[in-house]
């Protein structure tokens, strides 16, 4: 799926969380956490991979059910975009049964990598 930019995001309390700028999903500090990589679905994934959350609205949740999605493929390190506006919060809005918020500051990604790409489906060590 691919954003106009920016597309902004906010959690179910109305806080920005981040944004997506076409196919990839941001932090409010403008680190890349995932990207869309289906074409026309709201579903977002991390660069290992595995299921972040989904698009609802201006609202991005995490799905319990959704936990199971996985892509693998190569795909190149987005180039960090400038920063946008602060928007102003949205109302606060219930969230949906199994739904959690998602923090984007916390998500953990991979360092980028030396050539510029990373590959999904390369697994990294558990501790």
């Amino acid at each position: 799926m691919c954003f106009p930019s920016p597309f902004h995001l906010f959690d179910s309390a109305g806080r920005w969380i981040g944004f997506c700028d076409g196919a990839n999903l941001f932090n409010t500090h403008g680190v890349w956490r995932g990207w869309f990589p289906w074409e026309g679905s709201l579903d977002a994934v991390k660069p290992d991979g595995s299921y972040l959350g989904s698009v609802v609205g201006a609202r991005f949740l995490c799905f319990e059910q959704k936990q199971p999605l996985r892509v693998r493929k190569l795909i190149d390190y987005p180039k960090t975009p400038a920063l946008p506006q602060r928007p102003a919060p949205l109302p606060r809005r219930e969230l949906f049964d199994g739904a959690t918020d998602v923090n984007l500051k916390s998500v953990v990604v991979l360092p980028p990598p030396v050539m510029g790409r990373i590959t999904t489906d390369i697994q990294a060590p558990r501790p």
